[in-house]
């Protein structure tokens, strides 16, 4: 199993989450917001970096969000 596919099965439950309002830390993960980023957005952070912050990258999450909202809304993975 790779970290694409560790992605892919978390996406359903990231965006269940981001659309009902639930960003509590031990809800929306870590996991969740770069499965989102990855996977909506075509943002990634190298894999082997796991120091990055979750405020990081929750605010690069509100940062697309606000720049691209029809990608979140599209239901399309990025390319």
């Amino acid at each position: 199993r790779t970290e694409d596919d560790d992605l892919v099965s978390l996406l359903p439950e990231a965006m269940w989450m981001l659309k009902n309002g639930e960003r509590r830390n031990r809800v929306l993960t870590k996991a969740h917001i770069r499965s989102i980023l990855a996977l909506r957005f075509g943002v990634t952070f190298p894999r082997n970096d796991r120091n990055t912050k979750r405020d990081v990258l929750m605010a690069k999450l509100e940062e697309q969000i606000a720049s691209h909202p029809e990608k979140l809304e599209s239901g399309q993975r990025a390319l």
